[in-house]
């Protein structure tokens, strides 16, 4: 019986020498085998399209949705909203889809 527990003893004494070293290399291993990325690359705009979104804010695939006084819903999508040229207090929305329901 003694033996049993001091086998026990032995192996659990490894075990919290052993397991976290194995888990210190497999994670040192996902870092240095990992490719890296080049953030300039991955960027999905062409120079024009950075040059339009620079110069003025403007918000892509605005949603908005709300509630009618009847109580239908409204949702209305667009592939790009933006200020009025001419009045600031004006948003102009390009490809606009809406659904009440």
């Amino acid at each position: 019986m003694q033996s049993r527990i001091d086998r026990h003893t032995r192996l659990v004494a490894w075990a919290k020498i052993t397991l976290p070293i194995v888990a210190l290399a497999m994670l040192s291993t996902l870092f240095l085998l990992s490719k890296s990325v080049d953030p300039i690359a991955t960027i999905p705009f062409s120079e024009s399209d950075l040059a339009d979104r620079t110069q003025s804010q403007q918000i892509s695939q605005p949603e908005v949705f709300g509630v009618t006084p009847r109580g239908d819903l409204i949702s209305l999508r667009a592939a790009l909203a933006r200020q009025n040229a001419e009045d600031s207090a004006l948003m102009e929305a390009h490809e606009v889809s809406a659904k009440l329901s």
